[in-house]
């Protein structure tokens, strides 16, 4: 089975640098390692915000 790029999803997807993996883990770390269901998403019209345990305390994604 074939498959042309055309009917691939249009779904960009980027490769994390060593470097943004690293400091991502650092801080997952520094956070005493929290298990997912700690973590949480907000999405609105003005845009995407992460957050652990606090959504008061969210940073852009």
């Amino acid at each position: 089975m074939s498959t042309s790029s055309a009917s691939m999803p249009s779904v960009v997807f980027r490769m994390l640098s060593d470097l943004e993996a690293e400091s991502a883990y650092a801080w997952w770390a520094a956070q005493g390692k929290p298990e997912p269901q700690r973590f949480g998403l907000t999405v609105t019209a003005e845009g995407q915000t992460a957050w652990l345990d606090d959504p008061a305390a969210s940073w852009p994604v």
